[in-house]
């Protein structure tokens, strides 16, 4: 099935309708898009991106390794539900009615609050959309993972009702090993303590987005936090 909102064009099993229905809704809400394209300075594009929704993990595994080019038995690991590849202009999730098989798993009566994370991690797909037409129009290359995801998870607003510890080390976080709160954490500070022109260069060059991680904003916001938790 098919359903095409302002933003985007769902694709979709008929078992996850009323699910679609929420999404579209909350896409096509200005408060939570518009302030991303503010943020980037470019503007919406004509163009709508597809979603499509996996109603099982099991074939949301198997599309996931096609559209990553990635070889047909490789596993996907369980917190794993969703993704935007640039190439294809497209983002894959995994419909909430499967969360039982994935990290993500929730009892029946926290349906609600999982629908309303969920509905902001389609906004952090969604960012990362958005991101990519920022690199596009600076004609400049892929981000840092930590940067990345990080300001997804900042501008889709999943974690602001958190209180979260900052306890990961330089090694964990430069490797690339998952650890999607410190990237919050250290998206979070650099944004709301270092002008925009600032941040957009970061963006630009994943070179300089890492060190200035490793000579400056580790340090900065592992002393910040903990100088609050004390």
């Amino acid at each position: 099935m098919q359903k095409e909102c302002r933003r985007a064009i769902f694709t979709y099993e008929q078992s996850d309708d009323s699910l679609i229905d929420e999404l579209a809704a909350y896409l096509d809400d200005d408060k939570n898009i518009l302030p991303i394209y503010d943020f980037f300075e470019v503007e919406q594009p004509t163009e709508k991106i597809e979603i499509e929704i996996v109603p099982t993990k099991k074939e949301y595994d198997e599309k996931y390794n096609i559209l990553d080019n990635r070889p047909a038995k490789q596993k996907v690991e369980k917190w794993n539900i969703g993704c935007f590849n640039r190439r294809e202009n497209k983002i894959l999730y995994l419909s909430l009615n499967d969360y039982k098989n994935t990290a993500h798993a929730f009892a029946p009566e926290k349906y609600a609050e999982m629908l309303s994370h969920y509905k902001k991690t389609i906004v952090h797909e969604y960012t990362h959309f958005v991101t990519q037409l920022f690199a596009n129009k600076h004609n400049s290359g892929w981000r840092p993972k930590w940067l990345s995801e990080g300001i997804a998870i900042y501008l889709s607003h999943q974690k602001d009702h958190l209180k979260l510890d900052f306890n990961y080390t330089l090694d964990e976080i430069s490797n690339g090993t998952v650890h999607y709160n410190a990237y919050y954490l250290l998206t979070k500070y650099q944004i709301e303590n270092y002008d925009k022109e600032f941040v957009f260069k970061l963006l630009e060059s994943n070179r300089e987005a890492n060190e200035f991680l490793q000579n400056e904003l580790y340090d900065k916001v592992k002393a910040y936090y903990n100088n609050e938790n004390t």
